[in-house]
């Protein structure tokens, strides 16, 4: 039996299923698909939008098949109901942790214990008991990060079990015509072939026309299409105008108060889901806020407390709501414009699972246009960013350096989406050759006396051996072993000291324990003539992409027509009502207008911000509080918890590149405490004002103070 003193809940958990999984599970391999959906998962029948269809496709291995479902139809009965009546395993690709865990937990609690999940949230031990459950055939449905299966071992291990079926979840993302696109997509149709080429069901939520030959292309595959009306005429699509210079703020208060049921609440920054929720607390309202930026046990801790009722406000970022399944949310808000039709339509379709009329309200700001693609502006890296990528790796003293796409995130300032796809396409061209999860370092327990092993080994290994027990690094650490430090000092090569060390272990001279793993690159010659042209091309292209989603969306919600059929044609579903009834261009929400619009008359606009650009900051002459009120004037907006940091240039080398731009970057040496309390001052004056975005930003008397 397992000592599971030292896990965490979570994987004593995984280690009971574990066990479970042993002890053989339940068989359903004579049983219909309608007898599984009943039994297993409570269904009266299945859905009127290719649920069944799909199923009996991939049951009778009729060929690949691409299901478009649209968010809350049931994509995952298409292959869970499969691959429990199937006789080998079903790996399902998803690149959500929290849809993989959820829906595992679910098929627990629902007496299914050959379902798992390999992905970064499970260590190393957990991995390799599930591993082991795989080669002995006792796992059903095995669900993998797209990253965790570029793993040779990985991939080693699964192409000598039997698949029945390949599921590409969020099949999207393999396209940069999607609006969720992911590098490590591009690598699954050459992946699926080292896994004996079986079938694949590949699923979406949405999907264009554009996107759909997307994936056939990247895939390789001529799927069989079963797309479903993306029609849901229960939700109630509101688009209400909050002008720039109302208190946005204010409304949305309003606006929760009469609402009830169930609600999430989206919000474009972390720092806006926090404000949101304090607004709403201090107005005795309970809600609670919800970002990547918390630790994963507070995250499931707040998303337990939404999903349970204990709290039935969350105000989240779109890191919360992938595969969450709570059936009665009553209201969808989007407090700013999400970045596109697609990314719009998942979100609202959180809403009304139960079959209940439900609420999707989008505060539309003008000023957001402008602000999300600023925001995306950064996204993509331009010429000189891939150039600094490329000798970032290039200046490296080794040819065979650790690193991953999030460690270079914060290297070279190009964030990890990007970073992934530059490696990917190195890769393509031989320019590098990348090793994902290689051994890293390692907790070791010697069995033996150093001379005795030198005595014992092989000759081969004996003189290597010698070199590595006699490093200076191994005479000052014993028991926790670091292969980048040792390869760095000893000079050898990571492999053949991996090697060695297996060797060691294979003896029992050693025994290794609590591995962890990193992705290795190395570097090629290659490297040196790589064309950064297309690369550059692309990455406008995905730019101009981007932005042109911003514009459809746009095009969608403010035009005088009904709101449901602009979203449908966008999605290439024809034969509309003129008319839906269920839209405010249909049908006014009377509720909205009995909610007064505070107007903010110290509110400046862009234009007349941008209007301050040519000023001057005189450090010699300008009162304290005038160099600060230009700072935030000519800079347009700063946020006031970096601000001290950027007039004193002391910003984190690590903090986003747009920053050190700004015009008051390094423009003085000064107190931090002094610019906090004159800051304060100046916001209490009503010469700045702070954001919900936590932004300073300049009014109208701060400009009039200027501008005297």
């Amino acid at each position: 039996m397992e000592d599971k003193t030292e896990l965490n809940d979570f994987e004593r958990r995984i280690i009971e299923q574990v066990e479970h999984a042993n002890a053989n599970d339940i068989d359903f391999s004579d049983c219909t698909p309608l007898n599984v959906a009943r039994t297993v998962f409570g269904f009266n029948g299945f859905k009127e939008n290719g649920q069944e269809k799909i199923i009996e496709f991939v049951l009778h291995k009729k060929g690949d098949v691409l299901g478009i479902i649209p968010t809350g139809g049931g994509k995952s009965a298409c292959f869970q109901i499969p691959a429990l009546i199937q006789k080998n395993m079903t790996v399902v690709i998803s690149p959500l942790i929290a849809l993989m865990k959820d829906q595992v937990e679910s098929l627990v609690r629902k007496g299914i214990h050959s379902s798992f999940f390999i992905n970064s949230s499970i260590n190393e031990e957990v991995k390799e008991k599930i591993i082991s459950l795989i080669m002995q055939n006792k796992v059903k449905l095995l669900y993998i990060a797209p990253e965790s299966l570029q793993s040779e071992r990985i991939q080693n291990i699964l192409s000598k079990v039997k698949i029945d079926l390949v599921v590409v979840d969020e099949a999207h993302c393999i396209s940069t015509w999607g609006h969720n696109f992911r590098p490590d997509y591009l690598k699954l149709a050459e992946i699926i072939e080292t896994l004996g080429s079986p079938p694949v069901l590949a699923l979406t939520a949405t999907a264009t026309k554009k996107v759909i030959i997307d994936i056939n292309i990247q895939l390789k595959r001529e799927f069989k299409t079963f797309k479903a009306s993306f029609d849901r005429p229960l939700l109630y699509m509101v688009v209400q105008d909050v002008p720039d210079n109302i208190d946005k703020e204010i409304f949305f208060l309003n606006l929760i108060k009469k609402l009830t049921g169930p609600t999430i609440v989206f919000a474009r920054t972390r720092e806006l889901t926090e404000n949101l929720s304090i607004l709403l607390n201090q107005n005795n309202i309970r809600s609670i806020f919800y970002h990547a930026g918390l630790n994963s046990e507070e995250r499931q801790k707040r998303q337990n407390s939404f999903m349970d009722g204990e709290c039935n406000i969350i105000i989240a970022t779109i890191a919360f709501g992938m595969g969450i399944d709570k059936k009665d949310i009553r209201n969808i808000i989007h407090y700013n414009m999400p970045q596109s039709v697609e990314g719009y339509y998942q979100e609202i379709g959180r809403a009304g699972r139960d079959g209940d009329k439900s609420n999707c309200i989008l505060l539309f700001t003008e000023g957001d246009i402008h602000r999300m693609k600023a925001l995306i502006s950064t996204d993509w890296p331009n010429k000189e960013k891939i150039e600094d990528l490329i000798n970032h790796l290039k200046n490296k003293t080794t040819n065979l350096i650790f690193a991953n796409a999030k460690g270079l995130e914060y290297e070279t300032d190009i964030k990890e989406i990007p970073v992934r796809l530059i490696l990917h396409r190195l890769e393509e061209a031989e320019a590098i050759k990348k090793y994902s999860s290689v051994l890293h370092n390692f907790k070791v327990k010697f069995n033996k006396k150093h001379l005795e092993i030198i005595a014992l080994s092989d000759k081969r290994y004996v003189d290597d051996i010698k070199k590595i027990l006699s490093s200076e690094y191994f005479k000052s650490v014993r028991s926790i072993i670091n292969l980048e430090m040792l390869v760095d000092e000893t000079k050898m090569n990571y492999f053949k000291v991996l090697e060695i060390f297996r060797y060691l272990a294979g003896q029992n001279y050693i025994d290794i324990t609590k591995e962890q793993h990193k992705d290795l690159i190395f570097i090629k010659k290659e490297l040196n003539s790589f064309d950064i042209a297309p690369l550059v091309t692309l990455f406008q292209d995905i730019l101009n992409k981007n932005y042109q989603k911003i514009d459809d969306l746009v095009i969608c919600l403010t035009s005088q027509n009904c709101i449901r059929r602009s979203v449908l044609e966008y999605f290439d579903e024809p034969n509309l009502k003129t008319k839906c009834d269920m839209c405010s261009n249909c049908v006014a929400l009377e509720m909205l207008n009995t909610i007064p619009m505070k107007i903010n008359e110290n509110y400046a606009t862009d234009e007349e911000i941008t209007a301050l650009s040519s000023l001057k900051i005189d450090i010699n002459s300008d009162e304290f509080h005038i160099i600060l009120l230009k700072s935030v004037g000519i800079d347009k907006c700063i946020p006031k918890k970096d601000f001290a940091k950027v007039l004193n240039g002391t910003l984190h080398r690590l903090s986003a590149k747009w920053k050190f731009e700004l015009c008051s970057y390094n423009i003085l040496k000064e107190e931090e405490s002094k610019i906090g309390d004159t800051v304060n001052k100046l916001v209490s004056d009503e010469l700045m004002e702070i954001t919900p975005d936590g932004e300073l930003r300049i009014t109208k008397k701060g400009i009039t103070t200027l501008l005297k």
